[in-house]
């Protein structure tokens, strides 16, 4: 298992049980080693499923920071990576609630 999964899996659980430290599970998530941008991708879209808009871009702002500092965001790479439509999921779902 990859160190990801397991802080991934826990925060799911946490989400779908309406726990009230998942705020801070995510800013512990973020320091975590070995925890690539792609979970928090996980994470945020997780977010957006849950009705959660406002962790789903704190979530977003973490996995680009990650992308950033690996030095993987490119133009291309991010018309390919789910970024884009999580970042169309998650405004409709913040328009939704005006």
């Amino acid at each position: 298992m990859t160190p990801s999964l397991l802080p991934l899996y826990e925060f799911e659980a946490k989400l779908e049980l309406g726990a009230t430290d998942i705020d801070s599970m995510l800013s512990h998530m973020s320091s975590v080693p070995g925890l690539d941008a792609n979970a928090l991708e996980t994470v945020a879209a997780l977010c957006v499923r849950c009705s959660r808009p406002e962790l789903s871009v704190q979530a977003l702002r973490l996995a680009i920071q990650h992308h950033l500092r690996a030095g993987e965001l490119d133009g291309e790479k991010l018309r390919s990576v789910d970024l884009l439509k999580l970042s169309k999921q998650l405004f409709l779902s913040f328009s939704s609630l005006s």
